[in-house]
């Protein structure tokens, strides 16, 4: 079990990037026990609360390094699309990447919802709206993190994304 510490900064499910403000401790269910408090960096005054007696690696995470996120981006040309037919099961399974917030698999969510959604326009048809809400929180986790790590802002993550892949190019 990973322990973690007072100003150190995790990353949390669909909450993203995080700092642990405090350890406290709370009455839950007629029995006490220790509790981190995370601030999200992007959502000021934004508190969540996260049991720090038990194994939390599946909901907080520590940030990717520099190389890690470009390693990423790096990979991203060789992925397979994760598009799904069926709308039920598609969403389903988005939802699910969306709160595991692994992010290679967040960048295949990206890519097949940000293709599907340039097919369509192309097309001249809508983009399904539950599918655009998926586009746009996926986005907003893993720009989220991306932003904290290189420091800059996350609205600049797209830009420095496709720098990044048509470096080569040039």
């Amino acid at each position: 079990m990973q322990k973690w510490n007072i100003g150190d900064t995790v990353v949390h499910g669909r909450d993203g990037v995080c700092v642990i403000e405090d350890i406290t401790e709370m009455t839950v269910a007629g029995g006490s026990r220790p509790y981190y408090v995370l601030s999200p960096v992007y959502d000021k005054g934004g508190r969540i609360y996260v049991p720090a007696d038990q194994d939390n690696g599946d909901v907080m995470r520590a940030p990717l390094s520099r190389d890690e996120i470009n390693s990423l981006i790096d990979s991203i040309p060789n992925q397979d699309s994760a598009w799904i037919d069926n709308e039920k099961v598609r969403q389903k399974e988005y939802a699910k990447v969306i709160c595991e917030g692994d992010n290679a698999d967040l960048i295949s969510v990206i890519s097949a919802l940000f293709e599907k959604r340039t097919e369509k326009e192309h097309a001249g048809r809508k983009f399904h709206a539950a599918d655009e809400r998926m586009l746009s929180e996926a986005q907003k986790i893993l720009h989220g993190e991306f932003a904290y790590v290189l420091g800059i802002s996350p609205e600049e993550v797209p830009g420095y994304i496709h720098t990044r892949l048509h470096a080569d190019s040039k």
